[in-house]
C-alpha cells in the first residue's frame, strides 16, 4: 500500500500518493476520466515525440537559412566593443586589487573613456602592464 495524502478542493477531500506533485484536481481526472491516466500511450508519446523533432528540425532549417546563412561578422565593430568593455576589468582585479579596480571602472564609466585610459589616467598601471593583463581572447573558452 502506497502512503498518500489529503487534498482539498471545491468538491470535498481526495487522496493523492503522497510521492506525487499534483494536487486534488489532477487525481480527481486521474480517477474519473480513462484519458488521465499517469502515463501516456507509448504510441501517442511516441508520436508526440516525432512531431517535436520535426518542428524543432524545420525551425532550424528555416533560422538557418533566413537568419544564419550569409551573416559575417564585422570584426572591426566587435573590436571596439570589446575595447570598451568594462567587464574586461575583472582581469585587473588580481593585480590592482578589487577597490582599484571599482575605481578605475567607475572612472571609465564615468568619463565615457575605455579602461585601459582610465587606468593610466589615474596612474594604476602603466600601458605595457594593462596590454599584458587584460587580454579578451585569454579570457573566453575553457580553461585547463
Amino acid at each position: 500500500m502506497t502512503a498518500e495524502r489529503i487534498e482539498h478542493d471545491s468538491l470535498g477531500e481526495v487522496a493523492v500518493p503522497a510521492e506525487r506533485y499534483w494536487g486534488a484536481q489532477t487525481q480527481r481526472s486521474l480517477d474519473n476520466f480513462p484519458i488521465g491516466t499517469e502515463t501516456m500511450p507509448k504510441p501517442v508519446m511516441i508520436h508526440t515525440l516525432l512531431q517535436s523533432i520535426r518542428l524543432l528540425a524545420d525551425a532550424s532549417r528555416s533560422f538557418a537559412n533566413r537568419c544564419v546563412a550569409g551573416i559575417e561578422a564585422d570584426e572591426a565593430r566587435i573590436a571596439q566593443l570589446v575595447g570598451q568593455s568594462l567587464m574586461l576589468v575583472t582581469a585587473l582585479a588580481p593585480h590592482v586589487g578589487y577597490n582599484n579596480a571599482a575605481k578605475i571602472a567607475t572612472t571609465a564609466h564615468e568619463t565615457g573613456s575605455s579602461l585601459k585610459e582610465a587606468a593610466l589616467t589615474l596612474g594604476m598601471v602603466s600601458e605595457d602592464q594593462f596590454d599584458a593583463w587584460v587580454r579578451p581572447d585569454e579570457m573566453i573558452g575553457p580553461k585547463d
